[in-house]
């Protein structure tokens, strides 16, 4: 299984227009999903809105058996006279500005996927995702901090989610006209409770948090990440 996510800006004015073409996909359109799934062996998608100052984020997720049909997928969507290819790219066009005949830019890039013993496979808890403007600069430094903490501080890492109730974390690294953001998605128990984590790293003296926050300074702006809320949930559609 390969996971896959991308983070998209809504058009000014749209936001309410995505929601309704998402619940759509889910709900009148779901005999075409459950046959989009088949035929590109996709096994779950889901889509969150984060609402940010500057606009409205489509944030974009999907577990897959081949990245490489989903790239056939998009392709498809792009160009093909099917009545529901044709929807899907006319509401894109409209949504995001998407402009079919250009080539899709290249999808974000997972820099890490990790899951605690005993997690399942995340389908029994809730799924939360959040985009985050890096640093200039600060890309390989990010990559580099995310895999240390995996493998030098396991443990550590695994009785934070432990306290949190985390099952299940990955990231991307996302390039964008404005430079890169990450892409952050949690599988979890009570989302709300990423409020309470983030207070203990930005205050707690603990060497794990303290190494955490400083970490987290040098590659990105800690007081927006802090007043930044997790995306709201639009819709999550499993194959069936």
């Amino acid at each position: 299984m390969h996971s896959l996510a991308i983070a998209v800006p809504i058009r000014p004015g749209k936001t309410e227009d995505w929601r309704r073409y998402a619940q759509a996909l889910a709900n009148e359109h779901r005999d075409e999903m459950n046959e989009d799934f088949r035929r590109f062996r996709t096994l779950r998608e889901i889509a969150w809105l984060q609402q940010t100052q500057n606009h409205d984020m489509a944030i974009l997720f999907w577990e897959v058996e081949d990245p490489e049909l989903h790239r056939q997928q998009f392709q498809e969507i792009m160009a093909s006279d099917e009545p529901f290819y044709v929807w899907q790219r006319e509401s894109m066009m409209d949504l995001f500005g998407f402009d079919p005949t250009q080539p899709r830019p290249p999808m974000p890039e997972l820099v890490h996927d990790h899951q605690v013993n005993g997690g399942g496979d995340g389908y029994a808890v809730t799924s939360t995702a959040i985009v985050v403007p890096l640093k200039h600069g600060k890309e390989e430094r990010w990559k580099q901090h995310t895999r240390e903490l995996i493998s030098s501080r396991r443990t550590d890492v695994e009785r934070d989610w432990q306290r949190f109730g985390i099952h299940r974390a990955a990231s991307w690294l996302q390039q964008t006209t404005n430079g890169h953001q990450a892409i952050l998605v949690w599988e979890l128990d009570d989302p709300s409770r990423l409020t309470e984590r983030s207070q203990l790293i930005s205050e707690s003296e603990e060497d794990y948090y303290a190494e955490l926050r400083k970490s987290l300074s040098d590659v990105f702006d800690i007081d927006r990440v802090g007043k930044t809320q997790p995306a709201e949930l639009i819709f999550e559609y499993r194959a069936t």
